[in-house]
């Protein structure tokens, strides 16, 4: 199996990273720092390929705030959009379920039996709320398909 990245591409990659940091090590060190000045160096700066990393000073914790409870509007967008995608997992699972009835004995079983239990001639005339109705038919219908 080829990979899209070559070998040649992935160390041009490295390249331009360390060449970026190295550049963005060198601006940030020759930035005074008015805020809380650093102790100056005492060893000798390390090579330009490869800068030393010091490690970060600890930053206070910031304070933390209690959690405001959403206004109810948006705590019903949020809620549709989560049913929106548990539909949209429910009608693929449904999907795939039929499609391996059908692949395996044919659309017989779906049209005669499972569309008229719903009163419905497709997978999209069932209304959202009975898909996981037809997920658990179609399922349970599955071993004896196998």
């Amino acid at each position: 199996m080829s990979s899209w990245i070559s070998k040649s591409l992935t160390l041009d990659i490295l390249a331009i990273t360390i060449d970026g940091l190295t550049k963005v090590f060198d601006r940030i060190n020759a930035e005074p720092d008015s805020v809380s000045p650093w102790p100056a160096q005492t060893e000798a700066p390390a090579p330009a390929a490869a800068p030393a990393v010091a490690a970060p000073e600890p930053t206070p914790a910031a304070p933390t705030t209690p959690v405001q409870p959403l206004p109810p509007e948006i705590a019903q967008e949020q809620q549709e959009a989560i049913d929106a995608i548990d539909t949209q997992k429910l009608l693929t699972q449904a999907q795939t379920s039929l499609r391996t009835i059908a692949q395996t004995e044919g659309t017989t079983w779906i049209t005669n039996t499972l569309f008229p239990h719903f009163g419905v001639k497709s997978l999209n005339d069932i209304p959202e709320e009975r898909l996981s109705e037809v997920v658990t038919m179609a399922d349970s219908h599955l071993p004896q398909a196998a």
